[in-house]
């Protein structure tokens, strides 16, 4: 039983890098990705539009068309992979920024690299994100809907999406 354990943890990290390499791979081809990404997206922007539509901001001046006081929550659950499509899907830079995401290459030059887990290489003192970031377990996504009070010349607000992944931004 420990042996089998010990056998198991050891095959962790490279099951890992495999299907963060190969989720990345898939989710590079856009009609693929837009086939998984884009109706949870749609649903959110959805959502989003109506209460800005609702609270009269967009485009009909502060306060028409609604009291702006609604403040809905909606939650959903997905599984890690359609997580990680959605992160693709709004182009994640830590996932999409071809700085680090080598692929091939880095697999080539793994051997010298401290990969101490899916999501952090180490190389001597430098620390990046890697291709081979995983959605732990339980992890969280939210898109905030956030109003920026009189964004433009004609005293309207505006909105931006602040995305938080695991309590990050």
């Amino acid at each position: 039983e420990r042996e089998v354990e010990q056998i198991l943890a050891q095959m962790a990290n490279p099951v890992l890098a495999h299907l963060s390499w190969r989720f990345r791979e898939w989710y590079r081809c856009p009609r693929l990705l837009a086939a998984i990404a884009a109706p949870p997206l749609k649903e959110v922007w959805r959502n989003m539009m109506e209460i800005v539509e609702q609270s009269g901001c967009l485009g009909s001046g502060r306060g028409r068309g609604g009291d702006g006081n609604k403040r809905p929550f909606h939650i959903y659950s997905c599984h890690d992979v359609t997580l990680l499509s959605l992160l693709y899907g709004i182009g994640a830079d830590f996932l999409v920024s071809g700085e680090d995401c080598g692929g091939r290459q880095l697999r080539e030059e793994e051997a010298h690299l401290n990969i101490d887990d899916v999501g952090t290489v180490r190389d001597g003192a430098q620390q990046r994100e890697s291709w081979r970031w995983w959605p732990a377990y339980s992890s969280t996504i939210a898109f905030e809907l956030v109003r920026v009070e009189d964004a433009d010349a004609e005293g309207v607000d505006g909105y931006v999406i602040r995305v938080i992944l695991n309590g990050d931004t």
